[in-house]
């Protein structure tokens, strides 16, 4: 809503927006421009479909476009879709997907396989980024696969920091063989529950 956005402005007084993907709200839009915030959308993705849906609108779209400042877009095609809407050249790149287009840290991979390396090769599954009322579901989920995978490890991620303690603590009720991250600690292959952190 034009209201509630300018008061948004007024109070916060933003130095960008940043959009994700491609939620184009043209008010939103709008008020960043009024106010000189520049734009950007970053992995920007726009089916066939979607483009098709602009395209009834392609008033109304060009000149949102025209108040963009940069599309990030995740590829060749769709980055030609926001041009075919009006998007002026200049303001395009193709930077691909910031989910998928990555390149892993070497030292985390050799810190992985590393890990691996001391539990062996057996089943291992995970839960992460998860709360507090999750960690008991979660282990007695596992405790029952232990009855059929026996020699599975669980690894266990909360979500905040000042679950791992906690997370930890409720395995070994359980009378699970913990290992914790967060002590230093390393999995071997007797370990049932490794508690990780992010």
């Amino acid at each position: 809503m034009p209201g509630a956005l300018a008061r948004f402005h007024r109070r916060f007084n933003p130095r960008a927006c940043v959009i994700v993907e491609t939620e184009l709200w043209p008010n939103l839009i709008h008020s960043c421009y009024q106010n000189k915030v520049p734009v950007l959308v970053a992995n920007a993705r726009l089916s066939a479909r979607s483009a098709k849906g602009y395209q009834r609108f392609s008033s109304l779209t060009r000149t949102m476009l025209d108040k963009l400042t940069v599309i990030a877009a995740q590829n060749a095609v769709d980055g030609e879709r926001f041009l075919s809407l009006g998007l002026a050249e200049e303001k395009l790149q193709v930077t691909g997907s910031i989910k998928f287009d990555i390149e892993i840290d070497h030292s985390k991979t050799e810190l992985g396989n590393q890990l691996r390396s001391h539990w062996g090769q057996r089943p291992v599954w995970a839960a992460a980024s998860t709360h507090d009322d999750e960690h008991r579901q979660i282990i007695a989920v596992h405790q029952a696969l232990l009855k059929v995978f026996p020699t599975l490890m669980l690894v266990l991620v909360p979500r905040h920091p000042e679950q791992f303690a906690v997370a930890g603590d409720q395995a070994e009720a359980a009378g699970l063989n913990v290992c914790r991250r967060s002590s230093g600690d390393i999995p071997d292959a007797t370990t049932q529950v490794f508690v990780g952190i992010h």
